[in-house]
Formats: C-alpha cells, sequence, structure tokens
C-alpha cells in the first residue's frame, strides 16, 4: 500500500479466520487514518483482497470478540485531528456482524456509544450479559484528560455509562474472571501516575495538550494488570510486566483453571 499500516486483529468466526488491519498515512510525524480492511485466510500464504469493512474513510477498529454466538467489534473514527488545535470529537462504534465482513449498530439507531476523545476502547462481557469497557485518551473531553471506563446493562449494551479517571490506560485489553473485571493496558510511572498531572485545565488546553504529551512521551511507562471496580468504576493496578517500559499492546489467551497467557511487546 505504501502506507503504514496498524492495529492487526484476527477473528475467527464460523470457522473461518479473518485478519483486520488499519491503513495509516505515509508521514512518520504524523496520524493519518485511512480506513479499516479485512482479509480472509483460505490456505497457507494466500488471503482474499483486503476490502474495507466499513464506510468511515477514517474509521479504525481496536477490538474485536465473540459472545453467545455473535460478533462484536469496537472502534472509532475522528482520530486524524488528535494533533490539530482544537481537536474535533473521536466517535466510539459499538457494532456487530453476521459475516465479519459488513458490520453494523448493536444498535443499529445508535452505533455511536460515546463521543469525546475516546480512541483505543476495549471490552468485555460480564456473567450476566453486561459490558465493561476501557478507553485511552490523549486529549480533554467533558470527563476531563485521562482514561474512560464505562459499563453497560445486558438488555442494553449499547447504553454506556461512563467515569473519567487522571491517568492513562493506552492500549487496553479488557478480561473478565470469575465476575471481576481487569484490564492489561500501560501505565504512567511519573508525574505520581498521572496523565493529567496538572488536575485542572489552563484556559489554552492546546498549550496544555503539548505539555502532557511532550511529557508523557519523555518518561517511564510499564505495562499493567488493573483491576476495575464495576460499581464505581475506579481502576487501579495490580502488577507490572516486567519490560523495558515503551509499550504495552496485549494480546490475552485464556487456559485452565483461570489462568491467561499474555502476549507483548517491547
Amino acid at each position: 500500500y505504501g502506507r503504514d499500516l496498524r492495529e492487526p486483529r484476527f477473528l475467527v468466526w464460523h470457522r473461518q479466520l479473518f485478519m483486520y488491519f488499519a491503513l495509516l498515512g505515509q508521514n512518520a510525524a504524523a496520524f493519518q487514518p485511512g480506513g479499516e480492511l479485512v482479509t480472509r485466510y483460505e490456505t497457507a500464504g494466500k488471503w482474499t483482497k483486503p476490502v474495507k469493512t466499513m464506510p468511515q474513510p477514517d474509521f479504525i477498529a481496536w477490538a474485536f470478540k465473540t459472545h453467545n454466538g455473535r460478533a462484536y467489534m469496537t472502534g472509532y473514527n475522528g482520530g486524524g485531528g488528535t494533533f490539530t488545535p482544537h481537536p474535533p470529537p473521536k466517535h466510539v462504534y459499538w457494532m456487530t456482524s453476521r459475516d465479519a465482513i459488513h458490520w453494523r449498530g448493536v444498535d443499529p439507531k445508535k452505533p455511536v456509544v460515546y463521543s469525546g476523545q475516546c480512541g483505543e476502547t476495549d471490552f468485555a462481557f460480564l456473567p450476566g450479559g453486561g459490558l465493561v469497557t476501557a478507553c485511552q485518551t490523549e486529549e480533554v473531553d467533558r470527563l476531563g484528560w485521562g482514561a474512560k471506563v464505562c459499563t453497560a446493562p445486558a438488555k442494553a449494551t449499547w447504553r454506556w455509562t461512563c467515569r473519567g479517571d487522571r491517568r492513562r490506560l493506552d492500549s487496553p485489553y479488557v478480561f473478565v474472571d470469575r465476575g471481576h473485571a481487569y484490564v492489561i493496558a500501560r501505565r504512567q510511572v511519573a508525574f505520581g501516575g498521572y496523565y493529567d498531572w496538572l488536575g485542572d485545565n489552563l484556559p489554552q488546553t492546546d498549550v496544555q495538550f503539548a505539555a502532557y504529551d511532550g511529557s508523557y512521551a519523555a518518561t517511564t511507562k510499564r505495562c499493567s494488570l488493573w483491576s476495575i471496580n464495576l460499581r464505581t468504576r475506579n481502576f487501579e493496578p495490580l502488577l507490572d510486566v516486567p519490560g523495558t517500559g515503551d509499550t504495552c499492546y496485549p494480546e490475552v489467551i485464556p487456559e485452565s483453571h483461570h489462568r491467561y497467557l499474555v502476549y507483548n511487546y517491547t
């Protein structure tokens, strides 16, 4: 494609293997979303020709999972404006599909479940069918500068109730074990763990974003396991995964007896 390719995701659906990926731009110093593509595995070394899977030209999918015989996906658009003055909102989509190629809103009348600055958004289903989600943000919105944790009832998984936090949960992977919710995501070590280390908005939030973005990029991180309180939507770190402290882009494979195999790169 002659472009940056990002966010690879696999989904096994009806005994077929699908791979999704996002088109980005040609400028390494910019964030230029170019749409979401999907390809299906046919045989060794052979995949179908990738096709666009969402109509939004700047859509980026983040998570694909199955639950009770249905395929689900979260993704967002609007990310191309993140590093511009007075950035426009991003829109988080909550989608389902019958063929793993064409996606529609879980509530077709309300495919967008959050508008603000949430981008990377992961989800997991609770034992009763409800939903818990975690998202990463960089810019400020009505819930502040940092991460958002949301829950939704089983009868209306598109009706998210969210809480903001001054910390960040970069590249989150959410999972549930024995009714308890967890997320693996990057943790800031400096500034008491806060991304929003001022704790208050300056008159010019673009200047504040530049300070936050620069200090965040220049300080040490850890890939961490966090617990999520489903009642309050608070979250706290439990342990750090050994590493050199930069990246947390996890994948989690359930094993037997409440054990999980976690992959990450550093």
